[in-house]
């Protein structure tokens, strides 16, 4: 029986890859460098996380009302951290990769699209999965609006030329969730990321999964 879906479409933070641990360090060295008095917890951090690194940042010193020069040397700083630490804490949830090979063995096209900056993305993905080859994988790249905005979905969907319902979209945060439905793409969030259950289901998710790995069975039942 011929799987329904023939692509899905994975975030990446939070979905395919825990790299809280390496974004709370290099956020936190990058504030003591700067002066800032405050340190973020993991817990903290996750709230900080699924917007891009640039908001991330924001975030992070917005009690502090900073000038837009403040808010550019965080960056800026931040920017060069994660560079060195990007792979010192950053490892695959639980049967990814399982999953990912399997997908590759129904030959299903498996993407990546991330709000993290593209040259990260594609660096940590050829660190993480040096043997595993994704067809399209995209991440923020300069004057390109990054999710919510469906522009870069749209055209990873273009440049998939498969019709929308042979893709399931799966990622981890509300931001997810919004961008997924704002194109009517069927859709999964994993509950193990960086938002909770009960968060991501207000949002109508089409389904809702502990473990990647049930991303399998849903596609070979459907």
């Amino acid at each position: 029986m011929e799987n329904k879906y023939k692509a899905v479409i994975f975030d990446l933070d939070g979905t395919l890859l825990d790299t809280l641990e390496d974004l709370k360090n290099s956020v936190n060295e990058s504030l003591r460098i700067n002066g800032y008095n405050v340190s973020y917890t993991y817990e903290e951090a996750k709230w900080l996380i699924g917007n891009g690194t640039k908001r991330l940042c924001e975030m992070s010193i917005e009690k502090f009302n900073p000038t837009e020069e403040e808010n550019r040397k965080v960056f800026e700083d931040f920017t060069r951290l994660y560079r060195i630490k990007q792979l010192e804490n950053t490892v695959p949830y639980p049967h990814v990769k399982e999953l990912l090979f399997s997908l590759k063995e129904e030959g299903i096209k498996v993407c990546v699209l991330s709000n993290k900056t593209e040259e990260n993305v594609k660096e940590i993905l050829a660190s993480i999965f040096p043997n595993y080859h994704f067809d399209f994988v995209v991440g923020q790249r300069k004057d390109v609006p990054k999710k919510p905005d469906p522009y870069c979905l749209n055209k990873m969907i273009e440049d998939l030329k498969l019709n929308k319902k042979e893709i399931l979209y799966v990622g981890d945060s509300d931001v997810d969730m919004i961008v997924s439905n704002n194109v009517n793409l069927d859709n999964v969030a994993v509950s193990y990321g960086y938002r909770p259950r009960e968060m991501l289901k207000q949002y109508n998710p089409n389904y809702i999964v502990d473990d990647i790995i049930e991303i399998l069975e849903i596609i070979k039942n459907k």
